[in-house]
C-alpha cells in the first residue's frame, strides 16, 4: 500500500465510489442527478469521489460495504434469476457487490452448479440495470469472483500457485 500513488484515505474513498466511475452515464431513478459532477468523466476521480461522497446518506455509504453472497434469495426469484422488485424492495440504497455470480445456489441434481459466462452476463444485466436505475444515486454492484489464481467458475482458466506469494520477501500463507 505505501507504493500507491495515492493515500490510503482516498484509496479508501475510491473503493467505495469505484461504480460510480463506471456509471458516469447511467439513467433512471438517477436522471436528476445526470449532471451532477461525480457523474462527469472529465474531471478528475477525487473531485468526483469527493462530490458522490457528499451527496451519499450515511445509509448509502454502509450499503456500499455490502456483499451479496448466501443471501441472494433476498435478490433472486424461485429459478435463481435477478428479481428487480425483491432487490427493490430488500435493497432501496444499492449494494456494493455481488459475491459469485457465476454460481447458480439453486442446483438441480445432476447439473453443473455455476453459469456460463454469458449466462453470468444475462444474470448480471438486469442486476446493473436495477442498481443504476432504480437506486438514487445509480451506483452499480461489483461482480466479485474468487480470483486468487484464476476465476473460479465454470470454463474459467485456472491457473497453478504456489501456497505462499512472496511479497517484499515475506512469505504469505
Amino acid at each position: 500500500m505505501d507504493d500507491l500513488p495515492i493515500s490510503r484515505r482516498d484509496a479508501a474513498k475510491a473503493l467505495i465510489v469505484v461504480g460510480a466511475a463506471v456509471a458516469s452515464g447511467g439513467a433512471g431513478a438517477a436522471t436528476a442527478l445526470a449532471s451532477a459532477p461525480y457523474r462527469d468523466a472529465k474531471l478528475p476521480i477525487p473531485a468526483r469521489i469527493d462530490d458522490l461522497l457528499s451527496r451519499m446518506t450515511l445509509e448509502e455509504k454502509v450499503q456500499q460495504l455490502v456483499g451479496i453472497g448466501d443471501g441472494r434469495d433476498n435478490i433472486e426469484d424461485a429459478r435463481g434469476g435477478f428479481d428487480r422488485a425483491a432487490a427493490r424492495r430488500n435493497f432501496p440504497n444499492g449494494f456494493g457487490f455481488i459475491c459469485s455470480p457465476s454460481f447458480n445456489h439453486v442446483i438441480k441434481a445432476g447439473t453443473d452448479p455455476t453459469f456460463s459466462p454469458s449466462e453470468t452476463a444475462a444474470y448480471m444485466n438486469p442486476l446493473q440495470r436495477w442498481a443504476i436505475e432504480d437506486t438514487r444515486l445509480g451506483i452499480p454492484a461489483i461482480a466479485h469472483e474468487e480470483a486468487l489464481h484464476g476465476c473460479a467458475a465454470a470454463t474459467r482458466p485456472v491457473s497453478p500457485f504456489r501456497s505462499g506469494w512472496h511479497l517484499r520477501g515475506i512469505p504469505i500463507y
